[in-house]
């Protein structure tokens, strides 16, 4: 009796942490996804569409998370 009381408990215990860490990081996915759609590259009058030179005004901070700050739209 004690034996699959205790089993139940860590079996629910594992469930839990399994839960928490696949929330935690959904959650964190969606912040990612959220930052990235602030980039303003493809807004912008420079921007080319191409892959190999995605902005002839700032080519090295295009697409990234740094154009969230770095960059101007146009």
């Amino acid at each position: 009796m004690l034996h699959s009381i205790f089993c139940v408990v860590f079996w629910l215990v594992i469930g839990g942490l399994v839960a928490g860490k696949l929330l935690r990081k959904t959650n964190q996915g969606i912040n990612y996804i959220k930052k990235i759609h602030q980039i303003p590259c493809s807004n912008c009058v420079y921007f080319t569409g191409d892959h190999r030179l995605k902005c002839t005004v700032n080519p090295v901070n295009a697409l990234t998370e740094d154009a969230i700050t770095k960059c101007q739209p146009c």
